[in-house]
């Protein structure tokens, strides 16, 4: 048991020093999106999250992650690109994922209901940037504006 106690308390510090990184790359990519350091050093945060996350059994957390660190691989291959919206995106995730850390060390609930909409935000945006079938929408002003979802406290803004 005292191992296990360990092993979490180390989970819970490498995360926080990772969503710490993630902060000032993401921060840095919002001005300097071709900044080829910054892109690696926010996938390698990324991809040890994940890691961390899938080890501690935080399986839907795992899955959020992957699907940004698959994103933040295609912009280190070149398809894709950083914008200022889409790094703005994923300091929103980075936040989730700050909240999720947070109350987990406290013994609360998981916070992962605001996951899946941070997801549905991703594709909509690489959609959008790659000139997918809602980019044409969103520039014939067809589309509707997803909801926003407060940063602060992850509940859906009215």
């Amino acid at each position: 048991m005292e191992i296990n106690n360990e092993l979490f308390e180390i989970f819970l510090q490498e995360t926080s020093e990772h969503l710490d990184i993630l902060d000032e790359s993401l921060l840095i990519l919002e001005k300097e999106n071709e900044n080829k350091d910054q892109i690696n050093r926010a996938f390698r945060s990324f991809h040890t999250i994940k890691g961390s996350t899938a080890f501690m059994g935080y399986t839907k957390v795992a899955e959020f992650v992957h699907h940004i660190e698959d994103y933040i691989q295609e912009a280190r291959e070149g398809k894709e690109h950083l914008t200022a919206p889409m790094c703005n995106h994923l300091l929103k995730c980075q936040a989730a994922l700050v909240r999720f850390v947070e109350n987990v060390a406290k013994g609360q609930d998981q916070n992962i209901e605001e996951m899946e909409p941070l997801i549905l935000e991703l594709n909509r945006l690489r959609e959008n940037a790659s000139g997918g079938p809602d980019a044409l929408k969103l520039n014939a002003g067809e589309a509707k504006a997803p909801d926003a979802f407060s940063v602060k406290t992850g509940v859906e803004a009215m």
